[in-house]
């Protein structure tokens, strides 16, 4: 596909009748014939650019009321200095050895400031086991050692004002509870503040901790993994995550790590947790190191408000023969007996666990994945509202676990899309735009789904159930999943095209009336085309124009075989036509 901003429009003409409200997508018509049928508004559709957007980080201030922290009443300044010293405000409070200051007192607000020549052992250890506040306020910390730990439990307030960078070469930069076999302890982390946090790591990870943590309102939160990092983490938890709002902003240069102890490959991963929520503010992830991912959750992810933007340009890694191999996407299905750690976008649940349930209720998603899937929830994904859209190198979204490659696993085949308002477009340069691996519904929104070339599909369920039963869909491939007749109520055009440029304009009318209208974001020398509409009902006429000129019509009816001829149907797809 050419890689090029694509601007995708349509015009949606929202049928209302009296007993409707003004709200209303589909309306439930008792005629069949084609008068006075098809009314309401013209409403314009444009699908954000996802094949060439960029992510930059920056300083500048969010624009919301920061979240307020708790008020302590006892506080104490540490003053890190270039001299290879630090002291303390109260060394009662505080204690220092050189640049390594310990400080064990519950319910006190410690302040870090000052900065420290490049490669000191600059250390704030938190050894008490009660709640506690670390406010970063305009400190730099150039370290070997782990620049922040609070490890013996208690709840730590991460407070940001101020701009304050951390530049370290230890195993974590900022560690909040101790994840180490025999020793746990689970300690939350909140982070609040309006001011920005630039962290800069080389090892392990850069954030972390072992119960929940919290990104609110206001803060900036800049991190940097090096590529010598192999198998890091930006931000993680090993409970959830949650992001009120801020704005971070997470770029991962590190690729997959082999693990030789558990014969498998550690990803290097923007976001991790088993459980990720974001509520509001501004997530952005860049992973750029082979096996790299943006944001991975183990079991569950959800998204209500805020922005979610990620880019993965990182290649597949295989264990092969003992060693690591660098591997095209097309090249993966030569190797036979191997471990690989493949790039994804977003990556929700664990295909041996039967774990994956990614909720979609408002917001906005954006993912480009050069060499991978986009989006991947390993179950469930569930779309009420907001914008979700994926392009990818290989599916633009992907549910499920695939039967044809995990014949034994117990979760195999049981992937299940609901689609039920919002907007999604998929877009995938080399295999499918929506591959379910199940069974796929969609009752509402605007669905918008541009596969590659034969075999490749638009939508591909694998001869399980689709069923439409409201919104606008356009899907677009080689080939399609047709929908199951006995589970929609609303028809659906399946038909061939040939010789469809990029920018030619393809129409759908409804009796006469264009209610559905769109540029090709792409070439086709031959595909398959999948439109359905509230306005297409059983009885009604239809035409199907490119650049103005009809190229189909007909009459809507539970065999209307678009050509007279089926139009076949993706792995499993089964016979096209229009019902």
């Amino acid at each position: 596909m050419n890689k090029k901003i694509y601007y995708f429009s349509m015009l949606l003409c929202l049928s209302m009748v009296a007993a409707c409200s003004s709200d209303d997508i589909v309306s439930d018509y008792s005629d069949n014939d084609d008068s006075g049928i098809i009314s309401g508004d013209m409403v314009t559709f444009s699908v954000p650019d996802v094949s060439s957007f960029t992510i930059t980080q920056k300083s500048t201030p969010t624009g919301e009321t920061a979240t307020e922290p708790t008020e302590r009443t006892q506080s104490v300044t540490i003053t890190f200095k270039a001299d290879g010293t630090a002291e303390s405000s109260n060394t009662e409070l505080a204690t220092t050895n050189g640049q390594t200051v310990t400080a064990s007192t519950n319910g006190v607000n410690y302040i870090l400031t000052g900065s420290t020549a490049e490669g000191s052992s600059a250390a704030f250890n938190y050894k008490g086991t009660g709640d506690c506040t670390i406010t970063l306020n305009g400190v730099s910390m150039n370290t070997t050692a782990k620049a922040i730990g609070a490890t013996k439990g208690g709840h730590v307030e991460l407070v940001v004002k101020g701009t304050n960078t951390i530049t370290s070469t230890a195993k974590k930069s900022i560690e909040v509870g101790d994840d180490t076999e025999g020793a746990e302890i689970y300690q939350k982390l909140d982070i609040y503040g309006d001011g920005v946090l630039n962290v800069a790591s080389s090892s392990k990870g850069a954030i972390s901790s072992t119960d929940a943590m919290t990104v609110n309102k206001g803060v900036v939160l800049n991190i940097t993994i090096g590529s010598d990092a192999t198998g890091k983490k930006g931000l993680k938890s090993d409970t959830s995550i949650e992001f009120k709002g801020g704005r971070t902003t997470i770029i991962n240069n590190a690729p997959a790590e082999w693990d030789t102890d558990e014969l498998d490959y550690s990803a290097a991963t923007c976001v991790k947790a088993p459980t990720i929520t974001v509520s509001g503010g501004t997530v952005q992830c860049i992973a750029t190191g082979n096996g790299g991912k943006g944001i991975r959750a183990d079991d569950t992810m959800t998204v209500s408000e805020g922005s979610v933007e990620v880019i993965t340009t990182g290649k597949n890694l295989v264990y092969y023969n003992n060693a690591d191999k660098v591997v095209e996407l097309a090249q993966l299905d030569s190797y036979s007996n191997y471990e690989d750690a493949n790039p994804k976008g977003i990556h929700v649940g664990d295909k041996d666990n039967g774990t994956g349930d990614l909720t979609i209720n408002g917001g906005s998603v954006k993912v480009r994945a050069v060499n991978s899937e986009g989006i991947e929830s390993k179950m469930y994904l569930t779309v009420t509202g907001g914008t979700v859209a994926s392009y990818a190198g290989d599916d633009a979204i992907n549910v499920g676990i695939s039967s044809e490659n995990n014949k034994g696993n117990t979760y195999a085949g049981k992937g299940k899309i609901a689609i039920k308002g919002g907007t999604v477009y998929a877009c995938s340069t080399s295999n499918d735009a929506i591959d379910a691996n199940g069974t796929f519904s969609i009752s509402g929104g605007v669905v918008v789904a541009c596969g590659d070339l034969a075999p490749e599909d638009g939508f591909d369920c694998d001869q399980n159930s689709f069923a439409i039963t409201g919104g606008y869909v356009i899907g677009m491939g080689g080939s399609t999943s047709s929908p199951t007749e006995n589970a929609c109520s609303q028809s659906s055009l399946i038909t061939s095209l040939s010789g469809v440029s990029e920018g030619n304009t393809l129409s759908l009318q409804i009796a006469g009336t264009t209610i559905l209208q769109a540029e090709m974001p792409r070439t086709y020398s031959s595909a398959t085309l999948l439109i359905s509409a509230p306005d297409m009902q059983k009885g009604r006429s239809y035409a199907i124009l490119k650049n103005g000129s009809s190229i189909n019509s007909g009459t809507l009816s539970s065999s209307a075989y678009v050509n007279g001829s089926s139009t076949g149907g993706g792995p499993g797809g089964g016979p096209g036509g229009g019902f």
